[in-house]
């Protein structure tokens, strides 16, 4: 399995990648054992609180800088776009991971804990920009 190499650098010249997982508990698309073999391979940490703990896999608090595994419950596989309770969530989660990866410090939120404000419309709406005219902005035509 190969799947270590995509936090131990070797994938990156050296330097360390970071993996935010998301897993939904009873995902109907993605098997949780497939999860957990990917998580379990990676050595990677299950940020709680957690929801279905995976053995041989150590769990840390969030918030957690690094890479981990983070489990909703409650809604469908594709929950980060779709309507969903977890939507809201997800995207919090994802974007916080991201931006503060931008500063070199990927952090892992718990998006239920109390006072986690967001400063950006939910559910977020994907789009991409043109890269040679960065003024235009295309999104899904099945979105609302």
């Amino acid at each position: 399995n190969l799947a270590h190499h995509m936090v131990d650098g070797s994938l990156a010249g050296g330097a360390p990648s970071y993996v935010l997982v998301q897993e939904m508990i009873n995902d109907g698309v993605v098997p949780n054992l497939s999860t957990s073999d990917l998580a379990r391979s990676i050595g990677m940490p299950m940020v709680g609180p957690v929801i279905e703990a995976i053995a041989g896999l150590p769990q840390v608090p969030a918030p957690f800088e690094g890479y981990g595994l983070f489990q909703y419950q409650g809604g469908v596989h594709g929950f980060l776009l779709a309507p969903d309770p977890n939507t809201a969530a997800g995207q919090l989660q994802l974007i916080t991971y991201l931006g503060s990866g931008l500063t070199g410090h990927p952090t892992i939120i718990d998006p239920f804990a109390a006072g986690k404000d967001r400063d950006f419309e939910v559910p977020f709406r994907p789009y991409w920009q043109d890269e040679t005219n960065p003024h235009l902005v295309y999104f899904p035509a099945n979105q609302p």
